[in-house]
């Protein structure tokens, strides 16, 4: 099986996970610790857990936001994350700070589906720039602040690579 990576959020807390399957159980490597947690063989929502040969009562259940995780009584909100949401929210370098050129970069290389923006427009912070898509996932590429486009790099159809400018900002 191929190890599943995940980032868990716990409040103001994110630890990267992986999590893989073997030997009978599911290894897991949270931060610095590693674990070896074997389920019973139940299929609902509250479980059995032995992690690391100590018995605890495992139960889980959706929320809007992610997951309410409970082992032996105690509660946890938590939200499972691809790692990859973290790279696509740090698209964006910006030179000069604040004020100045605002250099748009991509997070990721893949291949520019379509460009919402012209050189001269205005455009409000979070406005669509353009669309990239890599890993078989299509991202809105937003502006990370106001300002006049100055110039596009980038046209549908083209390939670019991870921190390739693709839009300049004034």
């Amino acid at each position: 099986m191929t190890p599943l990576r995940l980032v868990l959020r716990c409040g103001d807390r994110s630890t990267p996970v992986t999590v893989e399957e073997a030997d009978g159980a599911v290894h897991v490597v949270a931060g610095p610790g590693r674990h070896v947690v074997r389920l019973d063989g139940r299929r609902r929502s509250v479980r059995t857990a032995c992690v690391d040969g100590r018995h605890l009562l495992f139960g889980w259940s959706r929320t809007e936001t992610g997951y309410e995780i409970v082992l032996d009584g105690s509660a946890y909100a938590v939200a499972l994350e691809d790692p990859r949401l973290e790279i696509l929210r740090n698209v964006r370098k910006v030179e000069g700070g604040a004020q100045g050129v605002c250099e748009v970069r991509a997070p990721i290389p893949g291949l520019v589906t379509a460009v919402e923006v012209e050189t001269g427009q205005g455009v409000e912070k979070g406005a669509g720039l353009l669309v990239l898509s890599a890993m078989k996932l299509e991202n809105e590429i937003l502006a990370p602040r106001g300002g006049r486009v100055r110039e596009v790099k980038v046209r549908p159809g083209m390939a670019v690579e991870k921190n390739q400018v693709l839009v300049v900002l004034d």
